[in-house]
């Protein structure tokens, strides 16, 4: 699939709400743009070859991201629950709050998915940064990531300071306990 064919497929499903793109081949530009779309969420996974990703969406309510590459955000009034996922990446806050600026203090939930990667000690940036006041929600889950990163997300709390629910998961001990079979689900 080509990026063209997605733009043709936002303007002749008017009616589209979810749009959801998992390894979609080499497309290395998508366009979802359209002052009609009624597009309210949108999953991009996973499009390693991906360089430029433009939305201009304004019913657009969550987005999931695995790559900040080329994002390019506007007209997004509606996007409150934000994804981002980082794979054998330095995770910098500052870039994730900067490419999400125009939406920034809109935001009620952000979950930060973490694979193999550091975290960028930010702590004096962070705290020059604006606060993000609807923010209810942080979710970050690591995977085999800095050992430093609980430290690392509690310098972020000036950021967050209006979190009401902060969750950390650590992916790895998740798997290893499923796989030793010390987690049973209760009913």
């Amino acid at each position: 699939m080509r990026g063209g064919a997605i733009e043709l497929l936002l303007r002749n499903c008017p009616l589209l709400e979810q749009l959801i793109l998992r390894w979609p081949g080499r497309i290395t530009k998508i366009e979802v743009c359209g002052s009609s779309l009624v597009l309210k969420h949108l999953e991009i996974v996973n499009c390693t070859d991906l360089e430029s990703l433009k939305i201009s969406a304004p019913r657009l309510a969550s987005l999931r991201v695995t790559s900040l590459a080329g994002l390019l955000l506007e007209n997004v009034p509606m996007l409150v629950h934000v994804t981002v996922g980082f794979n054998r990446e330095c995770v910098s806050m500052k870039r994730v709050l900067s490419v999400f600026s125009c939406c920034v203090s809109q935001l009620v939930t952000l979950k930060l998915e973490m694979r193999m990667c550091n975290v960028v000690d930010e702590t004096e940036e962070l705290c020059q940064l604006a606060e993000m006041p609807r923010l209810k929600k942080l979710v970050v889950e690591y995977d085999m990531c800095d050992v430093g990163i609980v430290g690392q997300v509690a310098s972020w709390k000036r950021a967050f300071s209006y979190v009401h629910e902060f969750v950390l998961v650590d992916k790895w001990n998740e798997r290893r306990m499923r796989r030793n079979g010390a987690m049973k689900l209760v009913n």
